[in-house]
């Protein structure tokens, strides 16, 4: 969402209103398309407008709307609302958490709007004002933490009829909220909460326990059961757990428990009894006199912010370490996931580390979760520019459905080539999981480890009354690929090993890929990795034989084998590569996939992709020979459909096999199926089964995208190997190719 704001502010230009004298640093600027007046950034603040503003708001209207803005800049609210994020994204299980954030924003419209009417007067007017901006600007592409539309519209325009708005909080309140703040959600949480999993979160300091009486008791029961009556995402579900606790409370089974916390307890026991969702708790709230102010460094009494953003920065945003392993392995310890609007730079500067690693190894085996546009955005750099539907969340307290993609634009490199690894265990919980789960589906990962915790609702904090607190699972998450999710289930892994020898296993698995990559001009990288996979041999001990290679790849059903390279990588495919250069996933004919690695006396100039946003093809700085190949189940009778292309700047040579007759880097390119058994650069006679494309000498310099098919039938029932093999030792040879599409014939 944040990188969708630089976007919008990057595409506005300067909004003149004479009558504004603004904070320093402070800019408005006309924004295109529609959408709510509203202030983003904190540092150097802009007022975003819509660009016809000025058509539906008379000038003295614009003002009250302007004022209540700026009086935003002044408060810094945009800088609360985001370290606030931080705190829910490392204290999501808390429903104090969530109840807190929502008096934050009624906080600061009604300060806001008690600004206005003290400077301006005209209740009238300013009414008519946001009557006005909510008519006109209800739909908005961009979310602005601070917006004059602010939160209950209805209450807010009666307030200000009234004149019977609150005043801003003064400093002295803001230092009685940040106390408040750490004596019901800091300390009892404790300081090593992102290291806890989610079901296990409440662990350590406990607040201190209060007796309940039969009536309160009762009444407790009452409240939590209510809430889930009223939000509960499944709504079937929360009448089965209203009758088995109602039938619990008349066989008196809570009779004689006096412990709050004891009873708070039980009745978590009793409600995931029945629901087996984890994220599903009531929760003693905390009691008693409060603590000091929180202190900073040199006794400084730290307002919320800054104590927010001082917990969130001694966990490093959740990156605990990050890493190259032996053999340029990339590892990423994440303990939690982070709003970017607070941990986007150091997510970007850890993902910038990782760009030049060959393999990405994600440990999430003690992350719990948090906020799912930093799973967005992470996944951003693995996947291509175009966006990919993530998920649906589903939300049954507004029934609605909200749908995470990722972004077109991530500052920095992404990480589309690399091999991605995921590290779980049954700590792995919530957003942790639906990283994972995304990545899986995708076919973008492989999951090593054990089964993860099983918790997908979305949940939402409600105070039952001054002692206690229930976090209710509102929404639930639908992944796009399967149409389910990973709630009670946990996301399975694909190599299946302890905890413990998780990070070992997919190191091994990682260079025993990377070493069949690695090219004659890096023997320190190959001596690296080769003493790597040695030593952890030894370590795995007999375990070490039951860790697939990169051989042991299962093939995929020809019926689910269509490939139109719309995911932006080539994480379905397999590569062989000598030399320079390598195949690439493009979007524009003109633009180079890897700058880095072409040939910039010869620049790139291929067809734009003949089918969709993408297509594969080569490209090079230098002699080298590069395999792209998949092995496929021929599960009935098929005809293949596929369509190459090409820009050759050399001449294609009539020799493109070696006397032992394996492919080398003479200039050319072919598509062959060939036997799943055959070593993968063979072009001996018993293992070529049909040669689907091949360049001659003399062919034209370029090719069309031109489909191409073949009848797979004779090999119905086999798994075999579709291999798209170019050399090239004279001039770039950019070859592409797209729409692989496998066609059952249906028997007559």
């Amino acid at each position: 969402m944040w990188l969708r704001i630089r976007a919008v502010v990057r595409a506005s230009t300067p909004f003149a209103l004479p009558f504004v004298t603004l904070p320093r640093r402070a800019e408005i600027r006309s924004a295109p398309g529609v959408m709510e007046p509203g202030v983003v950034g904190w540092l150097d603040p802009v007022l975003l407008m819509p660009a016809d503003i000025d058509r539906h708001l008379t000038q003295t209207q614009l003002a009250t709307v302007v004022t209540h803005e700026l009086c935003h800049i002044r408060r810094h609210d945009n800088l609360t609302a985001a370290i606030h994020m931080v705190v829910e994204a490392i204290f999501w299980f808390h429903p104090l958490v969530w109840w807190i954030g929502a008096q934050l924003v009624t906080e600061r419209e009604r300060a806001c709007d008690e600004h206005v009417l003290r400077t301006l007067g005209r209740p009238q007017l300013y009414a008519r004002a946001i009557l006005n901006v909510y008519k006109r600007y209800l739909v908005s592409p961009i979310v602005c933490v601070s917006g004059v539309g602010g939160s209950g519209i209805r209450k807010r325009i009666v307030a200000i009829l009234r004149n019977d708005v609150v005043e801003p909080v003064g400093p002295l309140k803001k230092a009685l909220l940040s106390t408040a703040f750490v004596a019901l959600v800091i300390i009892p949480a404790g300081a090593s909460a992102l290291s806890r999993s989610g079901p296990n979160a409440q662990a350590g300091p406990q607040p201190a326990d209060i007796t309940v009486d039969v009536a309160a008791r009762g009444a407790l029961i009452d409240g939590a059961l209510k809430a889930l009556t009223e939000s509960y995402v499944f709504p079937d579900v929360a009448k089965k757990i209203d009758d088995a606790i109602r039938a619990r409370q008349q066989g008196k089974e809570y009779d004689g428990i006096a412990s709050g916390r004891q009873f708070a307890q039980l009745l978590t026991e009793h409600l995931r009894e029945v629901s087996g969702d984890l994220h599903l708790s009531v929760n003693l709230i905390p009691q008693g006199p409060l603590p000091p102010p929180p202190t900073g460094a040199g006794g400084i009494v730290q307002t919320l912010e800054e104590r927010q953003r001082t917990l969130a920065g001694q966990r490093n945003f959740g990156f605990a370490r990050v890493e190259r392993l032996a053999g340029n392995i990339g590892y990423p310890d994440l303990r939690g996931f982070m709003a970017p609007a607070v941990a986007g730079e150091t997510a970007t500067a850890a993902m910038t580390f990782l760009s030049s690693t060959d393999a990405v190894i994600f440990d999430l085996r003690e992350n719990s979760g948090g906020d799912p546009n930093m799973v967005a955005f992470l996944t951003s750099y693995l996947l291509g520019p175009r966006a990919v539907h993530l998920s649906d969340f589903y939300s049954r307290p507004r029934n609605e459905t909200r749908q995470p993609w990722t972004l077109p634009y991530v500052p920095g490199r992404r990480l589309t080539e690399a091999d991605v690894y995921i590290l779980t265990s049954s700590r792995t919980f919530s957003g942790a999981e639906e990283f994972t789960y995304n990545l899986k589906h995708l076919k973008r990962a492989t999951i090593v480890g054990e089964a993860t915790r099983g918790a997908a609702h979305t949940v939402v904090g409600r105070r039952i009354n001054a002692h206690f607190a229930i976090a209710v699972p509102t929404g639930r998450p639908i992944n796009p690929v399967t149409k389910t999710n990973w709630e009670g289930v946990g996301v399975k892994p694909d190599v299946a090993v302890s905890p413990e020898r998780a990070l070992t296993a997919a190191h091994l698995m990682a260079l025993a890929k990377q070493e069949r990559r690695l090219t004659a001009d890096t023997p320190d990288l190959r001596q690296e990795a080769m003493t790597a996979i040695a030593t952890l041999r030894k370590e795995l001990g007999a375990v070490a034989a039951s860790i697939p290679s990169a051989d042991d790849v299962q093939p995929v059903p020809a019926s689910r084998a269509d490939e139109d390279f719309e995911s932006g990588t080539l994480a379905n495919w397999r590569l062989d590569e000598r030399g320079s250069g390598g195949w690439f996933i493009y979007s524009e004919g003109k633009t180079s996939p890897d700058p880095a690695r072409s040939d910039s006396a010869s620049p790139f100039d291929v067809p734009d992709p003949p089918q969709g946003k993408f297509a594969a093809v080569t490209d090079q700085n230098a002699p080298g020979r590069h395999i792209l190949y998949r092995d496929v189940m021929l599960d009935g009778r098929y005809r293949l459909h596929l369509t190459p292309f090409y820009v050759n700047l050399g001449r294609f040579s009539g020799a493109t096999i070696s006397s032992r007759n394996t492919i080398n880097d003479e200039q050319h390119y072919r598509i062959d199926i060939v036997a799943s058994s055959a070593p993968v650069d063979s072009v001996a006679s018993e293992h070529v089964l049909v040669g689907i494309f091949e360049t001659r000498p003399g062919d034209r310099a370029r090719r069309v995208p031109t489909e191409v098919t073949v009848d797979l039938s004779r090999w119905e029932g086999r798994t075999v190997r579709l291999r798209l093999a170019v050399g090239e030792n004279q001039a770039p040879l950019r070859a592409g190719v797209d729409n692989i599409r496998f066609e059952r014939i249906e028997r007559e």
